[in-house]
C-alpha cells in the first residue's frame, strides 16, 4: 500500500477518520526515495482524523529488539490568511511530510542478537508538528542475554527521557551486566555531539574486558594487562563515543586481588589497588593511588 494517509486526512473537503490496524505486518521507511529501513512483526491499531494521528499501541521487531510504542502526532491545522478556514483546492499538490532522516542515526545502534527473547524497549512520546522542537519522548529498555556490538550482556535495564531544549537523552537510571559484574548509574547523551555525560556512575565490571572488546585499539594496548578480579570503580565525566579515547574522566579506584602486568613471558601481579586518578584524553594522571608490588606498599603518582 502506497498512500498519503497524512494528507486524505487533512483534506478539508472530505472530512474524515480512520482506525488503521497491523496484524504481523512490515513497514518500510522511504525518504526521498531512499529506503531508510525497516520494522517487522507489527501488530497493533492507529487512529487518526483531521487534527491528530494517536498511536493507541503497536509493537514490532526492530533490529533485534522487541518494541512497543504509544503516542500521538498533532498534524498542522491548514488555514489561509487572517486564520480563516483554506481553501481545499488551493494546495492539493502539497503533502505532510515527517523527517524521517533520524531513523538512519537510530537504527544501527539497534542491531542486536539474542540467546532468547530479545530486549523490549517500550516507547512514549508526542509530536507537534507545527513545533517539532518541543517533542517528548521517554524510554525504557529491559532485556536478558543479548549481543550488541558483537559484546555479550548478562542484563539490561534502562529508563531515559528526551529533553527539547538541550537536544539530550536523560537516563534517569542505567544498570548494565557484563560479565559477573554490574555497570549502572546516571547519566546524559547530547543526540547532536554524541558526547556521553556520565553524573555518577559504579561499576563492578571487568572494565579493561568490557572496553578491549568494544574497541580493537584498546585491546592492542592494553594486551599487556589482566584483571585477576573485577575493580569496585566509581567514575563521572564526558566520553565522546565516536572516540572514546578521548573522554574526560575522574575514577575513584578500588582493586583488592589487582592486575596481572605481563612482558617476555613474565607476570608482575599488582595488588590492593586504590586510590583516584583522571584520564584525560588519552593521558592518566594522579596524585593519589596506592598498591602492592611483592609484597611491599607503592605509592604512584604521576601521568602515563
Amino acid at each position: 500500500v502506497n498512500v498519503d494517509f497524512l494528507s486524505l486526512i487533512q483534506d478539508q473537503s472530505s472530512p474524515v477518520s480512520a482506525e488503521i490496524s497491523f496484524d504481523q505486518s512490515v513497514l518500510t521507511f522511504f525518504q526521498d526515495a531512499q529506503e531508510l529501513g525497516s520494522i517487522t512483526e507489527l501488530t497493533g491499531e492507529v487512529f487518526a482524523n483531521q487534527t491528530e494521528f494517536d498511536i493507541r499501541s503497536l509493537a514490532a521487531q526492530v533490529e533485534g529488539l522487541a518494541v512497543v510504542v504509544r503516542g500521538d502526532i498533532q498534524l498542522p491545522e491548514k488555514k489561509g490568511e487572517g486564520g480563516e478556514e483554506a481553501d481545499p483546492d488551493a494546495d492539493k499538490e502539497k503533502t505532510f511530510a515527517l523527517d524521517l532522516s533520524p531513523i538512519t542515526k537510530v537504527l544501527p545502534w539497534l542491531y542486536i542478537e539474542s540467546e532468547g527473547a530479545p530486549p523490549e524497549m517500550r516507547l512514549d512520546f508526542s509530536f507537534d508538528a507545527e513545533a517539532p522542537e518541543a517533542a517528548k519522548l521517554s524510554a525504557s529498555l529491559n532485556g536478558n542475554r543479548f549481543r550488541w556490538e558483537d559484546v555479550l550482556f548478562t542484563s539490561a535495564s534502562v529508563a531515559a527521557e528526551y529533553n527539547p531544549e538541550t537536544k539530550a537523552l536523560d537516563f534517569s537510571t542505567f544498570q548494565i551486566g557484563y560479565g559477573e559484574g554490574i555497570l549502572g548509574g546516571k547519566m546524559s547523551l547530547d543526540t547532536e555531539t554524541r558526547v556521553l555525560t556520565v553524573e555518577q556512575s559504579q561499576s563492578t565490571v571487568d572494565l579493561l574486558a568490557l572496553a578491549s572488546e568494544l574497541d580493537a585499539d584498546v585491546e592492542e594496548a592494553l594486551a599487556g594487562l589482566t584483571f585477576v578480579d573485577a575493580p569496585n570503580v566509581k567514575m563521572s565525566g564526558q566520553v565522546p563515543l565516536d572516540d572514546p579515547k578521548l573522554a574526560r574522566l575522574s575514577v575513584n579506584y578500588d582493586h583488592r586481588q589487582g592486575l596481572l602486568y605481563t612482558k617476555d613471558e613474565r607476570a608482575l601481579p599488582v595488588r590492593d589497588l586504590r586510590g583516584s586518578f583522571d584520564f584525560n584524553q588519552g593521558i592518566l594522571e594522579t596524585n593519589d593511588f596506592a598498591g602492592n608490588v611483592l609484597d611491599g606498599n607503592v605509592a604512584i603518582n604521576g601521568s602515563i
